[in-house]
């Protein structure tokens, strides 16, 4: 479970500043939209996501912030942060979901109208069950 030592880190990343408004994924390329997951973290062990911590090297100035979701076989789930306005970071520390052998783990960004965000990191720990 989460209160036990991690596994492993599932990570993800992307270099320069976001497109403002669209959609992206941390494919360990540049922080450009994009519609596909190019990069992901295929799960060995059965076990645990839990403890999201997401770093950008610049403070988000738009209100509305850029919204990090952590995907399991290519749909939502409820691990998700928000790098708020002056802010770099951002983490969530409450949810945890459920992952077996073969799951494929990403991170989806959805950035702020005027992004100001960029090389963008996210980890996620794996704990065993």
């Amino acid at each position: 479970s989460a209160g036990s030592a991690a596994v492993t880190a599932v990570t993800g990343f992307c270099t320069t500043t976001f497109t403002s408004g669209a959609g992206a994924f941390l494919n360990g390329t540049a922080c450009a939209s994009s519609s596909t997951a190019t990069y992901r973290y295929t799960v060995a062990t059965a076990g645990e996501l839990a403890n999201l911590r997401v770093f950008s090297s610049a403070a988000e100035t738009a209100a509305a912030g850029d919204v990090i979701v952590v995907n399991k076989n290519g749909s939502a789930t409820t691990i998700t942060c928000t790098i708020v306005q002056n802010a770099a970071v951002c983490s969530d520390t409450t949810h945890a979901v459920a992952v077996v052998p073969g799951d494929t783990i990403t991170f989806a960004v959805t950035a702020a109208t005027s992004a100001a965000a960029a090389n963008m990191s996210a980890s996620v720990g794996l704990y065993g069950q």
